[in-house]
């Protein structure tokens, strides 16, 4: 898992950001800094209660759109890809494979759940952007 985050300035600028309780702008921070490399997260809760959030933060940024609530628990970054692309060949695989299987990339690249509209599943797009070297060990590449 990457060391590094980046935050994209129009979405934590936008006017619905930052009508956001403060604590509220700060958890969203703090779960994009604990989310693997494909956005996902397990442990909510925990990540809230480290800088004294609650589950009324949580439930807020999934009323606004900010963050995909699954029934397991996990969690996805709507705006992923806005955020953060890394390289391929330094992402780590997510454990959160059955929510992958379950959230789609829209056209405007952010995490859906809704299959009406999105026009790629993001477990394919993961496996559209994974290369075979010659070896036959299967590594990551730059999408």
């Amino acid at each position: 898992m990457a060391k590094r985050r980046m935050i994209n300035k129009e979405i934590v600028e936008s006017d619905a950001f930052l009508e956001l309780a403060a604590t509220t702008q700060l958890l969203y921070f703090y779960l994009i800094f604990n989310a693997d490399d494909d956005g996902f997260l397990r442990n909510t809760i925990s990540v809230a209660k480290k800088i004294g959030a609650s589950k009324n933060n949580i439930s807020q940024l999934v009323r606004s759109k900010f963050i995909i609530r699954y029934s397991s628990g996990t969690i996805s970054i709507v705006h992923w890809l806005l955020h953060n692309s890394i390289s391929r060949a330094r992402h780590s695989t997510s454990i959160s494979n059955e929510e992958i299987k379950k959230t789609f990339i829209t056209q405007d690249n952010l995490y859906s759940v809704c299959g009406d509209s999105p026009n790629l599943r993001l477990d394919e797009w993961i496996d559209k952007n994974k290369v075979i070297k010659k070896s036959g060990d299967e590594t990551n590449n730059n999408p």
